[in-house]
């Protein structure tokens, strides 16, 4: 597997709710998925994209990008 590409919707939208959902979902990425493989993660919302998690491929450690 070369690439794993992850969508999310979501049913909230409050600020603190979408910023502690993604810190989840990166920390459960670095304690769960191998990193042999390059990873996206979007979180959406009814309005767009809320958050961007991104992980290449042997890389220990994810970045998060969350949008206003």
């Amino acid at each position: 597997m070369a690439d794993l590409n992850i969508d999310i919707p979501l049913q909230f939208y409050g600020e603190a709710e979408i910023i502690g959902f993604t810190q989840y979902v990166t920390d459960l990425l670095g304690k769960h998925l191998s990193t042999n493989a390059a990873i996206q993660v979007n979180i959406t919302t009814t309005d767009g994209t809320a958050a961007l998690i991104t992980r290449k491929a042997n890389d220990d450690t994810p970045t998060a990008h969350i949008f206003d």
